[in-house]
């Protein structure tokens, strides 16, 4: 859970991974979804396998890289401009 272990009086397997009883491993597969909705990565269905953690962060990584190199283009773009009107 977000704020710590949760703790539900249904009982569970100690084999079972995550060790969640049934709803409140929906409840985490839908925050998981959420998270990964809002880091831009879309997933369709709740139900579905969740990207493991080098697919999110290199989907993060060429996210920041994109924004750098558009920011990095638009400065470059600025600074002819300016080159121009002072010519």
């Amino acid at each position: 859970g977000q704020t710590g272990p949760i703790l539900c009086g249904k009982p569970i397997l100690r084999s079972t991974v995550p060790s969640l009883c049934p709803m409140h491993f929906q409840k985490a597969e839908r925050h998981v979804a959420r998270a990964l909705k809002k880091a831009g990565l879309n997933v369709t269905s709740p139900s579905k396998v969740a990207p493991k953690l080098h697919v999110v962060v290199a989907e993060y990584v060429r996210q920041i890289q994109t924004k750098r190199r558009a920011a990095q283009k638009a400065a470059i773009a600025k600074v002819d401009i300016k080159e121009e009107k002072t010519s």
